[in-house]
């Protein structure tokens, strides 16, 4: 029964799934592709960098390549400081790239549509791609850099994109699976970007300039085919007031039946908007009592995720893995494994919310009308005992519109037999035992975020035990490998799955852009803080960053 339910929900949004994958390509999965792509590891090739044995990777070659360039230009070895430096530019500069194409989304999405921004900015990676291909023929350090500040701008923009795109698209009963595709984009960027550097394919002396070409090759399929599907349908009747547009564009991702109490919803949000006057910018956000705390919400948990210590991981792969012990000839595929661990667990938390409407038989009713059909509100017969994390706006009622005039977060837990869940986001579970399981259902995102921070923080002190007992027992590196791969697990799990589904389903369509843009602020201005000091960081902490 749940496998022929799975069926006709995947066969009635099939256009749905297949503009999931085209948004994803181009939008989270190009933010994890550079986040890994200069930092996959790879074995010696034919120099050794900076005095080490065995030391090359894309990052060695890059560093080399500087280093030849320099001598070219003044005739003397970079000196260790210079190098430092540069590289934490050419790090750094793609989270500068960021900052502007976030704080530039909210207006370009607003003036020409989600749709034609993703269109556009779909050729830069391309461009990006040939100034890093020619840079070591042309010898031209600068390159290096541009290819970097485009790749950063177009993945700040399209991370904004993708987001409210998809949580725009999404059907009531879909909306926590999609939302959580895009954090399944990022990790499996951050995959690819390890692959693309191994040496069997572009982690080679000559053919490092080509590790652009997986980026540029997946927005050239997103640039073809993305023209085949619709604009946003609330962008389309909320702010061009293209009813006839927007009930053209639910028919081709939803399915062909009748979507006319989606579109009124849609209308009592607009009524809803013009009543407290113009369109919301982020000045007006900033300002706005009602959304406070579901903005101070969205920063910490960006902020969070910024300082939780994956991003240093995949900024510096191989500098954490050498200090760890390992081999140089196995240090890429600890960082492969390592990937698709995360990837792993990004599906885990995804796909349990799939399972979740499958197996609940969710529709698209309203959070009031799901209550009138249980007879008690708040209360899911049947459901495992949980704990639920909500903000007094739901994922619901952030899609019509109702915003309170103040947030308060609700914690519910009940005994063995039967959960007490808020009202506004309750799955309506029936199958208890089947659901228990899944990661979503189970815990919910308060102690998925909570308990996923705190299980980080444990296992990142232990990493620390292990890295400084390292040369004391021959078993040590193979524990620090262990937490390694337990905290990306974690945090794929936790954290990175819950952050941004959650960040979306807090605010209603009209504060939805500007909060992004806010968040975004906050969460590039840390990568860039990030890629600058953690070089330093590194020779004056050591083991203890």
């Amino acid at each position: 029964m749940g496998g022929a339910r799975c069926l006709q929900l995947v066969v009635q949004h099939r256009n749905l799934f297949l503009m999931l994958f085209v948004l994803g390509i181009g939008g989270t999965f190009q933010y994890g592709y550079h986040m890994s792509v200069l930092n996959s590891p790879s074995p010696r090739s034919s120099f050794s960098h900076e005095g080490r044995a065995g030391a090359c990777s894309v990052t060695a070659f890059i560093k080399q390549f500087i280093n030849d360039t320099w001598m070219r230009r003044y005739g003397t070895r970079i000196t260790d400081g210079s190098l430092t430096l540069i590289w934490s530019l050419v790090v750094s500069v793609f989270s500068i790239g960021g900052l502007i194409g976030s704080t530039a989304s909210g207006y370009l999405t607003g003036r020409f549509g989600k749709k034609k921004c993703q269109l556009c900015i779909a050729v830069l990676p391309l461009v990006s791609a040939v100034l890093m291909g020619l840079s070591q023929t042309v010898d031209r350090i600068e390159m290096i850099v541009a290819a970097r500040f485009l790749s950063g701008f177009y993945s700040g923009l399209g991370v904004n994109i993708h987001a409210q795109y998809v949580g725009e698209t999404a059907p009531r009963k879909l909306r926590g699976f999609i939302n959580a595709t895009g954090p399944l984009f990022v990790t499996l960027g951050k995959l690819c970007g390890q692959i693309v550097g191994l040496k069997e394919i572009f982690g080679t002396e000559f053919l490092w300039p080509q590790v652009l070409l997986c980026s540029s090759i997946s927005s050239l399929i997103q640039l073809v085919t993305l023209p085949f599907f619709p604009e946003s349908p609330t962008y389309l009747l909320l702010v061009k007031g293209d009813k006839e547009g927007c009930l053209k564009a639910l028919k081709q991702l939803w399915g062909d039946r009748d979507h006319q109490p989606v579109i009124d919803e849609m209308m009592k949000e607009q009524n809803n908007t013009q009543e407290k006057g113009k369109r919301m910018g982020v000045l007006e956000l900033l300002r706005d009592n009602s959304n406070r705390c579901q903005l101070l919400t969205m920063i910490g948990l960006f902020t969070s995720l910024q300082l939780s210590g994956a991003n240093a991981i995949y900024f510096y792969a191989y500098d954490v893995f050498h200090e760890a012990g390992f081999p140089d000839d196995q240090i890429p595929y600890v960082s492969l494994g390592v990937g698709s661990f995360e990837l792993v667990s990004a599906m885990i938390c995804g796909w349990s919310r799939i399972f979740i409407t499958v197996m609940s038989g969710n529709s698209d009713r309203s959070p009031q009308e799901e209550a009138a059909v249980l007879g008690k509100p708040g209360t899911a017969p049947g459901a495992a005992s949980s704990a639920v994390f909500c903000l007094n706006i739901s994922a619901d009622d952030a899609e019509d519109g109702a915003v309170p005039e103040r947030s308060q977060v609700n914690i519910e837990s009940a005994g063995s037999d039967e959960s007490t869940i808020c009202g506004k986001c309750m799955y309506g579970a029936s199958y208890g035992a089947i659901i228990k399981s899944l990661l979503i259902d189970r815990f919910g995102r308060r102690v998925l975020l909570l308990g996923g921070y705190s299980l980080m923080a444990l296992t990142l002190a232990l990493l620390t035990v292990t890295l400084a007992m390292q040369e004391k027992y021959f078993w040590m590196p193979y524990c620090s490998v262990g937490l390694t791969f337990t905290f990306i697990f974690v945090y794929g799990a936790g954290p990175a799955g819950a952050t941004i589904s959650t960040c979306v389903e807090i605010f209603a369509q009209a504060p939805r852009v500007p909060a992004f843009v806010i968040s975004g602020v906050f969460g590039w201005v840390g990568l860039y803080i990030l890629g600058m000091i953690f070089p330093y960081v590194v020779v004056s902490w050591n083991l203890y960053i």
